[in-house]
């Protein structure tokens, strides 16, 4: 299992932007993320086109996204339309917490919605012991 860990970075702090990315890390075990943080890009230059492509061949090479969509995120949401639309093998988990209904965009591009984070990771890791 490899799962991409979508959710927003840009104008969060290191903890909205890192904390959850470890819980799930040590629920799922460290080979089991691909984390994008790795390429934390806040507060110094980026490539746009370098960031995005990077993220895109994470998805590429996940077996699963999982999009905790805590609070709204440009980024998140196009990962996840792009794991569904265009590599469309890759199931989607997507945390949203009950402060709003979700979009039907969100809808038709999760194969799995979530209100809890443990919930999700619960639902990946039972996914991950069936042959």
């Amino acid at each position: 299992m490899k799962v991409y860990l979508a959710g927003p970075i840009n104008g969060c702090t290191d903890y909205e932007a890192i904390d959850w990315r470890l819980h799930a890390q040590a629920r799922l075990g460290a080979d089991a993320v691909i984390d994008p943080m790795r390429r934390d890009y806040r507060h110094k230059p980026v490539d746009p086109a370098e960031l995005v492509y990077a993220d895109l061949e994470d998805i590429e090479n996940s077996t699963a996204l999982l999009a905790n969509c805590w609070k709204q995120s440009a980024g998140t949401l196009m990962e996840l339309v792009y794991a569904q639309r265009v590599f469309g093998n890759v199931p989607t988990y997507v945390v949203w917490p009950t402060f709003a209904e979700p979009s039907p965009w969100i809808v038709h591009h999760a194969t799995y919605i979530f209100n809890d984070l443990d919930d999700a990771l619960n639902a990946l890791l039972r996914q991950s012991l069936r042959p």
